[in-house]
């Protein structure tokens, strides 16, 4: 959303913002599962967890919760606690984490945030560089797992067509299929047509 922000409704008039608002409330709720934040630290060896942000690109580990103490718990906390100040915002009950599916999360871990507000200046760093794609996936899986109770498993392919954009629309996945479905129908009816007007101008030949 920061984008859509940043971009677009800071930018629209009080009775653009207030007929958005209208709808959304007029619209029925569904309800989701809530995120339990007392959900119970997972035991770590923090001797064997590595040191240094700078080691992230030349290690090989995949293990979800030595990531985050490395790249995110500085920041976030080791927790998911955040920041009393929200300067860094708090993992637990956070929509990006606990959302029905994990783009927002991995998208964010991939790009990063560079935002300004009319108060301050948000700011995340990329790890686009530093985590390959089973990496991004493992400390995925992890922050919503431990901060969300969501056990849905992100795989390094789901995290690479996130990079590539996304899945392809139904039209563009499925296009030679329905061109050739078209082209088929198309000659069909061609040929209903023609034999149409073929037993037509017999029937009319046999009356004569």
């Amino acid at each position: 959303m920061a984008e859509a922000v940043q971009n677009s409704f800071s930018l629209m008039t009080d009775d653009d913002l207030n007929a958005i608002a209208s709808w959304v409330k007029q619209v029925p709720a569904i309800p989701t599962a809530v995120a339990d934040i007392g959900l119970q630290s997972p035991r770590v060896d923090i001797n064997s967890v590595l040191t240094g942000r700078g080691t992230l690109t030349d290690s090989s580990t995949t293990d979800g919760a030595k990531l985050y103490e490395n790249a995110c718990a500085s920041c976030h906390g080791h927790d998911g606690q955040g920041t009393d100040d929200n300067f860094y915002p708090a993992l637990t009950r956070n929509r990006a984490v606990s959302a029905l599916g994990p783009q927002n999360l991995v998208m964010v871990i991939v790009e990063g945030i560079q935002r300004k507000t009319s108060h301050s200046d948000i700011s995340m760093p990329t790890f686009s560089d530093q985590l390959n794609n089973a990496q991004i996936a493992s400390v995925s899986n992890y922050v919503r797992s431990r901060f969300a109770g969501i056990d849905d498993k992100v795989t390094a392919q789901d995290v690479q067509t996130l990079r590539d954009g996304g899945e392809p629309p139904f039209i563009m996945r499925y296009i030679n299929w329905l061109m050739t479905v078209g082209i088929l129908v198309m000659i069909s009816l061609l040929g209903g047509f023609w034999y149409w007007r073929k037993t037509r101008r017999s029937g009319r030949q046999q009356i004569r």
